[in-house]
Parts: C-alpha cells; sequence; structure tokens
C-alpha cells in the first residue's frame, strides 16, 4: 500500500510541475518562501577533514544561485562553524568559538551555468578553516566536525540560512539546498584495519531500505584499492535486489571482512529518499567509527570513518 501511495504521490506532483512550466520557466522556484527569496541548489559537496593531515585535508560545495531576481541577491557566504564532540574539560571546549565567514561573493560576479543560473565552488582546506577559526590542532580529536554553512543574505536586509529555511527546500531532493554540510575529523591511516567490520541497519518504517530510488536502489559499498566490492543493505520488497541484502525490513546487521594489507576502502552511503534510513558501522576493534540517523531526504555521498583510536 505504500508503495502504490508513493507512486500516486510522485505522479500528481510531477504533474503539478508540468502543469506550471507554462506559467513558469524556472520549475525551482515554485515555494512559497521563494516569493521574493533566494536559496542556493546544491549540485556536488564532498571532501574529508583528516587529524593528521590538515594541510592536505580540504571540503567543497558546488550549487547554483536560484531566484526570481538575482540582482535582489547581495552575496552568498560561506561559512565555518566547529563542534567540539570529545570535550574533556573546560579548558578543552572549543564550542566556544564563533563561526567566521570563509568567503563572501557577490551574484554578478558568477558565471552562468548551462541551466542559466550563476554557479560557486567554495572550497577550504582543513589548515585554512583552523587558522580562521583561531583553533589549535593540538585541540582537535577524531570524531569532532566543522560545519559549512551557505547563507544568502538580500539587498533588503532578509537573511536565508539553514535555520529559517523550509524543509521542503532544504530536504527535498528536487530542492536540494541543504545550506548545512558537517565534515567529521578522522584520520586516514597508512592501512586499513583487518577484521570484521559490523553495519547495524534500520529503517524506521520499517519497509527495508529506499536509498536512490522509490522502489530500493543500492546498498552501502566499501571498494577496497584492490577493486573488490562490498555491499550492505536492508532489502526492499518493492524490487528485486541486486545484491545480497539483509532480508529484515525494520533492523539488521550485515558483516564486511577486510582483509590484511588493504591500503585503502571507500565507504559510500546511496542516499535516504524518504528520510527513514539510519545505521552505525563498527570496526574490528568494536569501536563505533561512523553513522548516520535520518532527518528528512538525503542524497549520497561518501561516509567518513573516524579511525582515529584505531
Amino acid at each position: 500500500m505504500k508503495n502504490i501511495y508513493r507512486s500516486l504521490t510522485f505522479l500528481m506532483v510531477f504533474a503539478g510541475i508540468l502543469s506550471c512550466e507554462d506559467e513558469e520557466k524556472i520549475p525551482y522556484l515554485h515555494a512559497p518562501e521563494l516569493e521574493s527569496g533566494a536559496y542556493f541548489r546544491n549540485i556536488s559537496n564532498g571532501g574529508l577533514m583528516n587529524k593528521l593531515d590538515f594541510e592536505g585535508s580540504s571540503y567543497s560545495v558546488t550549487g547554483e544561485l536560484i531566484s526570481k531576481n538575482v540582482s535582489d541577491v547581495s552575496s552568498i557566504d560561506f561559512i565555518a562553524s566547529f563542534v567540539d564532540n570529545t570535550v574533556e574539560s573546560e579548558t578543552d571546549d572549543v564550542n566556544l568559538v564563533d563561526p567566521v565567514v570563509l568567503e563572501s561573493v557577490d551574484p554578478s560576479t558568477l558565471t552562468t551555468n548551462s541551466n542559466g543560473f550563476p554557479e560557486k565552488t567554495f572550497e577550504a582546506t582543513g589548515d585554512e578553516v583552523l587558522l580562521a577559526l583561531g583553533i589549535d590542532p593540538a585541540n582537535v580529536e577524531g570524531g569532532d566536525a566543522v560545519v559549512f554553512s551557505i547563507v544568502i543574505k538580500m539587498a533588503n536586509g532578509t537573511v536565508f540560512s539553514s535555520s529559517n529555511t523550509g524543509d521542503s527546500v532544504r530536504g527535498e531532493l528536487f530542492f536540494n539546498s541543504p545550506l548545512d554540510y558537517s565534515s567529521t575529523i578522522v584520520c586516514i591511516l597508512s592501512e586499513v584495519p583487518a577484521g570484521d567490520w559490523v553495519v547495524e541497519m534500520e529503517d524506521s518504517y520499517p519497509d527495508g531500505w529506499q536509498t536512490s530510488t522509490e522502489n530500493g536502489g543500492p546498498g552501502i559499498t566499501v571498494t577496497l584499492n584492490t577493486g573488490d566490492v562490498f555491499e550492505v543493505g536492508l532489502c526492499s520488497p518493492f524490487e528485486q535486489p541486486s545484491y545480497d541484502c539483509t532480508s529484515e525490513l525494520g533492523s539488521g546487521s550485515a558483516t564486511v571482512t577486510i582483509p590484511p594489507g588493504i591500503t585503502s576502502a571507500d565507504w559510500y552511503f546511496p542516499g535516504d529518499i524518504y528520510g527513514e534510513i539510519s545505521y552505525r558501522i563498527y570496526a574490528p576493534s568494536g569501536n563505533l567509527v561512523a553513522s548516520y540517523t535520518a532527518s528528512g531526504p538525503a542524497q549520497g555521498g561518501p561516509i567518513s570513518l573516524n579511525l582515529c583510536e584505531e
């Protein structure tokens, strides 16, 4: 029943979008909060903050500015803030550090992309971020995080950020404008710890995982430098699985066994189309090294593992 409901909902939304095309040639603007505002539609984002090499670490966000009148936007700010998840004492608390603007751009200086919108790539290295925040790298631990935020300022003084932009714009895949991007501080080791990696998985509905499609999609993949690929996830009852998934629909676990001598293992999460998925990844030591809990629909991306205690 849920699958039928989802399909009907999608068709009605799709039909509604098509019916509006003659009235408005920019379909991305169909949201009440955008009548006199703007948003930064994500094209790509990614990177990492490696505690062992902040200078060689970086994070970037590429997006396009969507507004009925781009001239009404005075600036787009790229802001960094620090989340101290490993506070050991009051003197160690770097949560007290104020966010800083890493870059501010005037939309009129941006190049128009193939979609017809001003496009911008923001990027910062790890050492640039810590220097701007005034944080001593020695006080940073694995599991802490840097949050990169996009803030749009209008000429009339209105400011759009993640705190006052609606869920429909921030969370839905159509608009894809989260405005906040978190990068966990990790440690990249020369060799991946060998042994059994346990992935605990849940679906809050519960009807299995629908990751990149309404009916299912791929699971979490782990690609080794040898070319070997592992894939784990909860089976979806709405399609024939393309991999050896876990049959439980609400919760289950899977094991990825990594052999000795592996120099890299790239973990990738394909997405969460309905905002129902959660997972936890445990290293062979038993330490929790990554987790995700749905707060709304989410696109796919690399999974950063905190291996600083391995």
